[in-house]
């Protein structure tokens, strides 16, 4: 049941498409847990994803729905996408507008500076001008982040790596940002009741075979095809191991592709997406990342939180997650034959393995979501202090306040 709706702050969080991914799942944990007597939330997304179900459930939220809200450059599409968020905010008439991920970065960004929407955030979780990226497409993104950086009153950053990034290019200015770790639910994982052996069989995986496992999403960033060379390392030396992918993407048929081409195809399990994330994590003596870039990668917290060691590629958050050699290992990215290595190494070593594991979960609580809800509540309400008295001030001097 709503509060007084009037005299509430609203809040909209702007994300492309609620997939599987962990700043989708970061977006809902904020969404479900704000101070409803302080805030009225709202949600503006696409009209797919796995997690639009979830959203809709979550009490007390406004959610918007836009069919022309897509990952990849359309200036048709962006354009009545940019035209239907700023009809949304207006109407609306939103305080905060928190925004997600590049595209919706970018667009959500310019309709709430267009619509007059007085604090504009963003959140990065990650930046997508990646080194390895095309030039002219790189160029592109970072031209696009510089301009709309001018028009952001906030920014939190998942890590100091994004932070430093950022400084690098000059987004940031006066100091117009904060680190904001994600959080997720440590119980949901670090109490999960599993059933390992029954999932196991039910995978065709026997009770001697080794698992190693990777979530994510099948597209450039996350490397999924370095998964699969990984994987065939591997199998050289230790042919009873088994491998567990679980997503699905823009990348799936390159990954069957190169499975089939390395002779794994009794080797690697495509899982697809898959809800149940402690079971998959449970089963696994070793966690893969072999992103390219991240912000703060959920899934290494969820690994410890359920005492798993990783090894994972030194990019970004990664190594602020990760302590190398204590936790976990880093490994540059692209380098299959470094991965590989750790993970022999903690298949046949299972006393590291399990050191490794105890220790990331002796550090783990610092990622339980409330935490993170409650240092976004807490800057909110300073943004719109500081928001408040400069309008306050403007009006004193007789100009009208900028739209």
């Amino acid at each position: 049941m709503k509060t007084v709706s009037d005299k509430r702050i609203k809040v909209f969080h702007i994300i492309t498409k609620l997939e599987l991914g962990g700043a989708q799942r970061v977006t809902l944990q904020t969404l479900s847990n704000l101070n409803r007597e302080l805030f009225s939330p709202g949600l503006v997304t696409s009209s797919q994803g796995m997690l639009l179900g979830e959203a809709l459930q979550i009490d007390d939220l406004q959610v918007f729905l836009i069919s022309s809200m897509v990952r990849e450059i359309s200036p048709v599409r962006d354009l009545m996408a940019l035209l239907k968020i700023w009809r949304i905010l207006r109407s609306e008439k939103v305080t905060i507008v928190h925004t997600h991920c590049s595209k919706a970065g970018v667009l959500g960004r310019w309709a709430a500076y267009l619509a007059g929407v007085p604090i504009r955030i963003h959140s990065v979780h990650g930046f997508a001008f990646s080194r390895f990226l095309p030039r002219r497409q790189r160029w592109l993104y970072l031209l696009m982040e510089k301009l709309t950086s001018r028009i952001t009153t906030h920014f939190f950053v998942d890590s100091l790596a994004n932070a430093e990034q950022a400084k690098r290019h000059r987004l940031f200015r006066r100091n117009n940002y904060s680190q904001i770790t994600p959080g997720i639910s440590l119980s949901q994982f670090a109490e999960a009741k599993v059933d390992v052996e029954g999932e196991r069989k039910r995978l065709g995986i026997s009770p001697d075979e080794k698992v190693v496992g990777m979530i994510a999403c099948f597209k450039p960033q996350k490397a999924p095809l370095d998964f699969i060379r990984l994987a065939g390392k591997v199998v050289e030396r230790l042919p009873e191991s088994k491998f567990l992918l679980v997503g699905d993407g823009e990348l799936r048929g390159e990954i069957e592709r190169l499975i089939r081409k390395l002779g794994l195809k009794s080797r690697v399990i495509l899982t697809g997406w898959r809800w149940d994330i402690p079971q998959i994590i449970s089963m696994c003596q070793v966690i893969v990342l072999t992103s390219l870039w991240e912000g703060m990668p959920t899934v290494l917290p969820m690994a410890h939180a359920m005492k798993k060691p990783v090894v994972a590629t030194m990019v970004d958050g990664s190594a602020e997650v990760i302590r190398d050699g204590k936790d976990g290992f880093l490994v540059p990215p692209r380098n299959s034959e470094a991965m590989a290595e750790r993970v022999i190494y903690l298949l046949q070593h299972p006393e590291a393995a399990h050191k490794m594991g105890e220790s990331g979960f002796q550090v783990v609580g610092k990622y339980d979501y409330p935490l993170m809800v409650s240092r976004q509540e807490e800057f909110y309400r300073q943004l719109i202090a500081r928001s408040n008295l400069r309008l306050s001030l403007i009006a004193k001097r007789g100009t009208p306040p900028p739209g």
